[in-house]
């Protein structure tokens, strides 16, 4: 996957602060991206190896991915000494695109460490976008018969 660099964007906006929250929000609304916080928020703490199986992709993709989500804040290592786990960095995250005399950006977070379901357990939850989305294109299908 492929990153428009911060730079090329801040020439191409001729802002480097609307290039750095342009570069953030690239990243995040990326497809690969929200699967693996969808997979984050209804599983818990995971590593890269259960995030790849989880979401069925390649493990150099979600290597990737993980490692742009916690560049921009967005996701946070933790390592128990044996084991790298991935936590989404905040419950909330909310993208804003305002004019204010011009384009204004905005990815802001709340920090938070109740993401991660208590006692570390997995959660097994059918929630989150991908489940909603299958959801629907089970309804959908049922529809057509």
């Amino acid at each position: 996957m492929t990153n428009t660099s911060k730079s090329e964007l801040a020439r191409l906006l001729g802002d480097e602060e609307l290039g750095e929250q342009a570069y953030r929000l690239s990243i995040l609304s990326r497809w690969p991206s929200l699967r693996v916080l969808d997979f984050l928020f209804t599983q818990g703490r995971s590593t890269t190896g259960e995030i790849a199986r989880g979401v069925n992709m390649d493990m150099r993709e979600i290597r990737d991915t993980v490692d742009s989500l916690s560049e921009i804040g967005v996701l946070r290592e933790v390592d128990d000494g044996d084991t790298i786990y991935w936590l989404p960095a905040s419950e909330e995250f909310l993208i804003s695109v305002e004019n204010q005399d011009g384009l204004e950006l905005k990815l802001e977070t709340e920090s938070s460490d109740s993401v991660v379901p208590k006692n570390n357990e997995k959660t097994g939850s059918q929630s989150g976008l991908f489940a909603s989305l299958g959801a629907r294109i089970d309804r959908f299908i049922d529809s057509l018969r």
